[in-house]
């Protein structure tokens, strides 16, 4: 008896605002994650089960769209993608050359304006 009145002395009691915060965070989140849900669950649905009134919750999922665009012959994401790698390489490399030399005389030599270009380049 007095074991358990010393626990419930030490217990702190939260207040009612965290417990309205909490609630307004994971509604906020609820909010923020259906889309994203509802996408992915779409996504991996069959065409009949996609458009069904009311919607399907449980379903068989199929990555049979997913084929379509990847691997069908009429498929360009996989030309947007080795075009968004090629000029992703290109860049960084344009910007490794451009960059590292103009670090090293920021780095190494005292100049005027040399804050100006500084606080340019940061910016």
């Amino acid at each position: 008896s007095s074991r358990a009145r010393s626990a419930m002395m030490h217990r702190q009691r939260i207040p009612l605002g965290a417990w309205l915060q909490l609630a307004l965070l994971i509604l906020l989140l609820i909010f923020i994650l259906t889309p994203f849900f509802w996408m992915v669950s779409t996504s991996l649905k069959e065409q009949n089960d996609t458009f069904a009134i009311p919607p399907k919750i449980i379903f068989t999922p199929t990555l049979e769209h997913y084929n379509q665009v990847l691997f069908s012959p009429s498929a360009i994401v996989p030309t947007g993608l080795q075009n968004s790698l090629i000029v992703a390489t290109f860049t960084t490399l344009l910007a490794l050359v451009l960059g590292t030399p103009a670090a090293y005389i920021l780095a190494r030599f005292e100049f005027r304006g040399k804050r100006d270009l500084w606080f340019w380049f940061i910016s």
